[in-house]
């Protein structure tokens, strides 16, 4: 599909471009296979497609040299059959890129499962990626961008757009900005934000706001107003994206609540001063079994069977 520089344009073109090629006699079945994948990736897809052929059925399509009526009220564009295809494409986008700019807000929803991954391309062409037990809902039209996280952690790439600010709620911190990319994390009543590059404006009820650039962490517990910003590195901060946790002098009781998002078997701490163990380093989300062996090997614990999960002992000097 064509790539194009105006997002606010980007769906109507590309749900005009699916018409053309259906309509032009060369689709074959590998069309037809990628147009139905398309039509059920986004619901805000198969409405644009529906609101085009709304938009064709008022588009009067003659046999004739390509005119346009310009005393008529319903400015009524004609050109020949054969040239169908291509009239599409340069007509039919621009109206329905008029109709995405004002229809009504609607919410879709997207959510993974423990250890699953997913990548949303949302309306205004902005990128979400979504970590394991990940929930969003999200709202574009041609006044607002708002995505609210639910639960779990993702990676928004946003598509500059200085009249339509895009925000993200988390619980009762909200992120706001125009073009930038960051990673939001709420779990355990807490809410971290990593900024890769751009600028970011962190809000919360009751809690004076937060201006933070590139390399900033902002983590806040949803409970309180209090919030601290430290400098991190934002490639370790999202190093999930690659299959791997990296920690810096972490609490175990970290390291094990992250393994916990990531795997169906749960690993559980046996005793709580163990929790407060520090751990640097880099795990490969490979399998809970594999993951807990290597921390055995650089903290002082022992991982035993326990039910359907793991459980971590301080490990008994011999």
């Amino acid at each position: 599909m064509t790539a194009f520089e105006n997002p606010a344009e980007g769906l109507p073109r590309t749900a005009a471009d699916w018409r053309a090629r259906l309509d032009s006699g060369d689709a074959g079945e590998q069309d037809w296979i990628q147009f139905t994948a398309w039509l059920e990736e986004n619901p805000d897809n198969r409405a644009a497609f529906d609101r085009l052929d709304e938009v064709l059925a008022e588009v009067d399509l003659q046999n004739g040299p390509l005119t346009q009526d310009k005393t008529a009220a319903t400015n009524i564009i004609h050109f020949p059959k054969w040239k169908k295809a291509a009239a599409v494409v340069a007509i039919a986008a621009s109206i329905l890129a008029a109709f995405v700019m004002t229809r009504p807000a609607h919410e879709a929803t997207w959510a993974t499962r423990t250890g699953e991954h997913k990548d949303v391309t949302l309306a205004d062409g902005s990128v979400v990626h979504l970590n394991t037990a990940t929930r969003i809902a999200v709202s574009v039209d041609g006044r607002q961008r708002k995505v609210r996280l639910e639960s779990g952690e993702a990676l928004f790439e946003v598509q500059p757009d200085a009249g339509r600010p895009f925000t993200v709620a988390a619980g009762n911190q909200t992120i706001e900005v125009v073009g930038t990319a960051f990673n939001v994390l709420r779990h355990d009543q807490t809410v971290s934000v990593t900024v890769s590059h751009g600028v970011v404006r962190a809000t919360a009820t009751g809690a004076a706001p937060a201006r933070l650039v590139a390399g900033n962490q902002y983590t806040r517990r949803e409970d309180e107003t209090a919030y601290t910003v430290t400098m991190v590195d934002a490639g370790a901060a999202l190093a999930w994206r690659d299959g791997r946790l990296a920690y810096d002098n972490a609490e175990l009781s970290k390291v094990v609540s992250d393994l916990n998002r990531n795997f169906e078997k749960p690993v559980m701490i046996a005793e709580p001063a163990l929790g407060n163990l520090r751990f640097s380093g880099v795990l490969k989300l490979d399998g809970v079994e594999d993951v807990v062996r290597r921390l055995e090997g650089f903290l002082p614990i022992a991982a035993e069977p326990l039910g359907n999960g793991i459980v971590l002992r301080a490990r008994s000097e011999k």
